[in-house]
């Protein structure tokens, strides 16, 4: 799975470039920085709104959840190896570093 950020949102494209499904309406600017996990359903988007989204690609309606502590843009976002803890730093010139809950 490759994906691609978007204004508002990111693309999920297959092995031969052709878009398989867009995602969006949570973001109100472009994604800066993407992050998909092991399990091929849940991805972690970042922006300049600046808000990180936790999605699953098979269910279109509502986010898993949303990270909002950032004061301006983030530009990177950064999953640990353990997947249970995923960085994130921004032009607030903080680092936070958040406990992946995947549920409300």
């Amino acid at each position: 799975m490759v994906l691609v950020g978007l204004y508002g949102g990111f693309a999920v494209l297959n092995q031969c470039f052709e878009i398989l499904k867009i995602m969006e309406g949570e973001h109100d600017a472009n994604v800066t920085s993407i992050v998909g996990l092991k399990d091929h359903e849940t991805v972690i988007t970042a922006s300049s709104d600046p808000k990180i989204v936790v999605w699953n690609v098979f269910n279109d309606d509502i986010p898993i959840r949303k990270y909002l502590d950032h004061k301006d843009t983030i530009y990177s976002l950064e999953l640990f190896p353990c997947g249970k803890f995923l960085a994130s730093g921004g032009r607030d010139r903080s680092i936070k570093v958040w406990k992946l809950r995947y549920y409300n």
